[in-house]
């Protein structure tokens, strides 16, 4: 799912069931930090979405949502001014 995290799955799981964790920002951004390393969570930001809309049971307009906001989010942040 990701070339700079192989276990994320794994962390989407927990953070979904003992974290409690409702948006992709806060996973990528500030549970995992994922979103702060090498590539910032860009590479697999859709298959979580996915998958965290599996476990929640968002419909795909959620899921496109949560895509669009995180890579708004990692913009914003990343962006120089």
């Amino acid at each position: 799912i990701s070339k700079y995290h192989a276990d994320v799955w794994a962390e989407v799981y927990y953070c979904v069931a003992v974290e409690k964790v409702r948006c992709v920002g806060d996973f990528l951004l500030r549970r995992t930090g994922i979103g702060c390393g090498e590539g910032q969570g860009l590479d697999c930001v859709k298959r979580v979405a996915e998958e965290m809309g599996k476990l929640l049971d968002w419909d795909r307009k959620r899921v496109a949502r949560e895509v669009v906001g995180y890579r708004k989010e990692v913009k914003e942040r990343y962006t120089v001014r």
